[in-house]
């Protein structure tokens, strides 16, 4: 290809290689057609599959939110064929024939629509053991101190 290009795209060391400037240029652009392929494809399968309906979401939401709603949902809409994907990771939706995800986060990812569905609610925990050795807490003040664990995104 580099031959045929008339362009280097490698660097090439003893036991190393990496992409020079064209080379990356290559490579995005590269991935950049395969990401609109991979959309397309799902857009076919999307058109192909009419009354199926495809939802991502992770696996705590999925089971403990989705699912004890869906013989409900089934009774409203019994011509919807409804396929779950339980996953924690999200890549590309639509590449994976996805319509439709449930997220968390603020809302903005490209290429997405977002609808917030409800508010979060945050509140410090903690075990009987570490109240009785470090509380009482009687305001949030209380807290600034303390070992606190948090969950990033």
């Amino acid at each position: 290809m580099e031959s045929d290009l008339g362009v280097a795209l490698f660097h090439r060391a003893h036991r190393a290689v990496r992409l020079t400037p064209d080379g990356e240029r290559l490579a995005q652009a590269v991935a950049l057609g395969l990401q609109h392929i991979a959309r397309t494809v799902g857009d076919l399968r999307r058109v192909r599959r009419a009354g199926q309906l495809t939802i991502a979401t992770t696996v705590a939401f999925s089971s403990l939110w989705l699912m004890p709603r869906l013989a409900r949902f089934h009774a409203a809409h019994p011509d919807v064929q409804l396929r779950l994907v339980a996953v924690d990771r999200f890549d590309d939706p639509a590449a994976k024939g996805v319509d439709l995800t449930v997220r968390y986060g603020d809302g903005r990812w490209p290429g997405m629509v977002a609808t917030r569905l409800f508010p979060d609610e945050l509140f410090p925990v903690c075990s009987p053991d570490y109240l009785a050795r470090n509380g009482p807490f009687e305001c949030i003040e209380d807290l600034l101190d303390k070992s606190i664990l948090k969950m990033d995104d």
